[in-house]
């Protein structure tokens, strides 16, 4: 059925199949890293509150004695 379809309009070309695999593996190549940087940059962001807390936490200790 799909096979008819591609010869209708002027056959399936081998070229045309590469193009549709490099393009959607593209695709999912950009996604993966744009997950992987937002992960990377909320673990970040959590870092940095833990050592702002760490600090607060130090000076009001100090401010206590």
């Amino acid at each position: 059925m799909i096979l008819t379809i591609f010869a209708s309009i002027g056959g399936f070309r081998i070229g045309d199949m590469l193009f549709a695999l490099l393009s959607f593996f593209g695709f999912l190549t950009l996604l993966a890293i744009i997950i992987i940087f937002a992960l990377k940059r909320s673990s970040g962001k959590r870092d940095q509150l833990q050592r702002m807390e760490e600090k607060l936490d130090q000076l009001l200790d100090e401010k206590r004695r």
